[in-house]
């Protein structure tokens, strides 16, 4: 036995050096998984490089993203914001025919940046900044421009970043000359009324001019 054991030594010796490197890169390899694991890495992500940099992973299309998941329809306004628009709405089909009103309606619709004095950079992040803002009602002219903006704050308003976004739409409105009335549910339908009048009829006559 002794003998054979002596052999088998004299054979491996040669190999220890690549046996050794072979059970260190096992070790690492095993350790790299496991740190992978605790960090929560996917399959999909990608560690490090060299530079210190990561590899980016592969965009998935928009289609791909939404490929396989449900959708369901919701109210476009909620109960206290369909009341409002209801209201609004009869107003305006009374008294102000050549007038709409709409719901929901994205700023980057109705809004433009006018960019004078800015870098295109510039004039591209103040759109994205009020793109993706929505108004809860419009009024509308018979060109579709926006004449006033109604904003309801109901009971589920103030959440999130609200006061932020509120304070977004009311510098862009204002820098737009666009009137904005804030509402809540303590607004009377007469007070509404009297300020659709007034804002209407202030537009009709800039619009028309003063010899109408």
């Amino acid at each position: 036995m002794d003998v054979i054991f002596g052999a088998l030594g004299e054979i491996l010796r040669p190999l220890m050096p690549i046996l050794v490197a072979v059970v260190a890169a096992g070790a690492l390899l095993g350790i790299g998984g496991i740190a992978r694991r605790r960090k929560g890495l996917g399959p999909e992500e990608t560690s490090p490089q060299r530079d210190g940099t990561r590899a980016e992973a592969p965009r998935l299309s928009q289609l791909e993203v939404i490929a396989g998941v449900a959708f369901r329809r919701k109210p476009v306004l909620n109960m206290e914001e369909r009341r409002v628009f209801n209201l609004r709405e009869s107003f305006i089909a009374e008294c102000a025919p050549d007038y709409r009103i709409l719901a929901q309606i994205s700023l980057g619709e109705v809004l433009t940046v006018a960019g004078e004095g800015l870098s295109r950079r510039e004039a591209e992040r103040a759109f994205l900044a009020v793109n993706a803002k929505r108004l809860d009602l419009g009024i509308v002219d018979r060109d579709f421009a926006l004449v006033a903006a109604i904003e309801y704050h109901g009971s589920g308003h103030f959440q999130g970043n609200a006061r932020e976004r509120d304070a977004v739409k009311r510098e862009a409105l204002r820098s737009a000359a666009v009137p904005l009335l804030e509402i809540h549910a303590a607004t009377s339908t007469e007070d509404l009324a009297l300020w659709l009048t007034d804002i209407i009829e202030k537009h009709r006559v800039a619009s028309e001019g003063p010899d109408r």
